[in-house]
């Protein structure tokens, strides 16, 4: 039986909107934490999500291709609600 800390599903929620994955970590779902982690980043190193967003922000105009920073985008903007969910959902299931 684990002992110590036990998180709420509010902070769980919050850590995975912080870092996919994070909420999942914390409430010591090893294997589901670190899926959601590798997809987020995976995701974001595949199709340069960040670095695109930054230009997005600094110039104001859509890098190009236009597809791949929309896409890479909807696809970890996605990924992340998902987590958040799973974490919440994760965090009130725990023993």
């Amino acid at each position: 039986m684990a002992t110590g800390w036990t998180p709420t599903p509010t902070v769980a929620t919050l850590l995975s909107a912080l870092l996919p994955g994070l909420g999942q970590l914390c409430c010591r779902r090893w294997g589901r934490g670190a899926a959601f982690m590798a997809g987020a980043i995976g995701v974001d190193a595949g199709l340069d999500v960040t670095a695109s967003m930054m230009a997005f922000v600094r110039t104001g105009v859509i890098p190009s291709p236009r597809g791949q920073f929309l896409g890479g985008a909807l696809i970890v903007a996605g990924l992340a609600v998902w987590s958040m969910l799973d974490a919440r959902r994760t965090a009130i299931n725990r023993p």
